[in-house]
């Protein structure tokens, strides 16, 4: 065999029938290049091989580009597709995946709203069933203190009063309004005594005894607690909202003309029991009591507000009105501790004597005023009857219900205004003079309204004229 058919025989036999994807000729033919003739003149037989003796031989930077050419072709190839096919796949795998995700969140925000929904309508029926519940409650309280006034004494019309006139409301003198003048000087009437009513003067309803003063009462609470219980559950309010508005006018009417004509039997009369049983007077309510009126009284918000101004320019005022009595005393010699005794033992003659007087009565006209204030003009109507109907057979301590309203808003002690709280005497004096100018704004048709004290910015007199103008008339204390 020639050497060029052994290396044909070699290179047949070695080479494989793909090459890698690396470049091994150079070395592959430097190490059979001993058995090959590379002279161009000699030809290649045809001896079966000629696959080989036909291919062309390749340099080496030949076969580096045949290798990078089948590198490229191979991108081309089927296996590019399927990377091609992977990657759609892929991404519609993202896109079902984030539409499944959207359709997630709408179905939890979908839930999330049904759920609050529900809840929303779920907290309105709880608020409403509290609030039945509430008025239920309230409503079992009334009864249950309607029950208690109607065991109570009832006023006779024949021995009520055995000093009233019996011409006296008859048809001879106008009764279309609550007070009028007579002959006799001004008149009340009183519907505790019946529908026609009895006319009755301030000197005769301040002679009233404490038993007969108690009837009287008890008869006013009862029909306030019929009224009361007509609101609750009828439809048509007219008529008991025009009694009880009646009602509420005289049982203050009746408060004031005792409170001018009699004030020991005034004094018994808002501290005893009225039931015409034994027991405490008053002074024995708790705290609980007085926070449990108050609730069942359901004092708005600007009410709450007006209380608490009263409070601090009354506290205020008396304040100023015990330095100033304490000067006075101060001048005297001996024992002051009982004012009245002090004024009898005071000699005439002396200055000291009218000045001390005067201070009792504008004392004394500061509570009247501040009871006008409290019931009539802060109170409406209907909070007044639920005061005497709850507090039954008691007289509510009007100064007990305001501490208590003032500690649950957290204000200041009575001690601190009564010491001044940083202000001049006379401007206690201006402030009170304000609350007299808000009094004269109070009349029939604001009753049954709360009517704002705040609100009610009237000028200041001059503090030359400070000076409280005392009434005529103790009638007029009723303004």
């Amino acid at each position: 065999m020639s050497s060029k058919g052994e290396a044909a025989r070699i290179l047949d036999e070695g080479l494989p029938a793909e090459l890698p994807g690396w470049d091994l000729t150079d070395d592959f033919l430097d190490d059979v290049g001993r058995f090959l003739d590379t002279s161009v003149n000699d030809s290649i037989p045809d001896n079966g091989v000629g696959a080989v003796s036909q291919t062309p031989a390749y340099s080496s930077a030949d076969q580096t580009g045949l290798a990078e050419t089948q590198l490229d072709n191979s991108l081309s190839s089927p296996v590019s597709a399927d990377l091609d096919s992977d990657l759609s796949h892929t991404q519609r795998r993202f896109h079902i995946n984030r539409v499944a995700q959207a359709r997630a969140r709408q179905r939890k925000k979908a839930r999330a709203d049904s759920m609050q929904s529900q809840l929303a309508e779920t907290t309105a029926q709880l608020r409403a069933l509290k609030l039945q519940q509430k008025q239920l409650e309230a409503r079992n309280v009334l009864l249950e203190h309607v029950a208690r006034i109607n065991q109570g004494p009832m006023p006779s019309s024949q021995s009520a009063h055995n000093t009233i006139n019996s011409d006296l409301g008859q048809g001879n003198i106008d009764l279309a309004g609550l007070i009028d003048n007579t002959d006799k000087g001004p008149v009340i009437r009183l519907t505790a005594y019946g529908k026609q009513g009895r006319c009755m003067t301030i000197k005769e309803i301040s002679n009233m005894s404490f038993e007969e003063l108690a009837a009287v009462h008890t008869a006013y609470a009862r029909k306030l607690g019929q009224c009361l219980l007509e609101l609750a559950t009828s439809t048509d309010t007219g008529r008991a909202e025009a009694e009880m508005q009646n009602c509420t006018m005289e049982t203050h009417a009746l408060n004031l003309c005792v409170a001018i004509g009699n004030p020991r039997s005034f004094s018994r009369f808002h501290s005893q029991r009225l039931d015409g049983l034994s027991g405490a007077d008053n002074s024995h309510l708790s705290d609980t009591f007085y926070v449990e009126m108050l609730a069942a009284i359901d004092l708005t918000e600007p009410q709450q507000l007006d209380l608490m101004h009263l409070r601090r320019i009354f506290y205020g005022r008396l304040g100023q009105l015990l330095r100033e009595r304490k000067q006075l005393l101060s001048k005297l010699s001996g024992d002051t501790s009982d004012l009245y005794r002090t004024i009898e033992a005071v000699p005439e003659s002396t200055d000291i004597a009218p000045q001390l007087r005067d201070n009792g009565l504008a004392e004394y006209r500061v509570y009247c005023q501040f009871a006008s204030a409290f019931f009539r003009g802060i109170f409406t109507c209907k909070q007044h009857a639920v005061s005497a109907v709850y507090s039954y057979p008691w007289i509510p301590v009007k100064h007990k219900m305001l501490e208590v309203l003032a500690a649950q808003r957290h204000q200041p002690s009575a001690e601190r205004y009564m010491d001044g709280d940083g202000l001049e005497d006379l401007q206690h004096v201006i402030n009170w003079q304000q609350l007299s100018e808000y009094l004269k704004t109070l009349n029939t048709a604001n009753l049954t309204q709360h009517v704002p004290l705040i609100s009610c910015k009237r000028a200041s007199p001059h503090p030359d004229t400070a000076k409280p103008a005392f009434p005529k008339t103790p009638f007029d204390l009723l303004i």
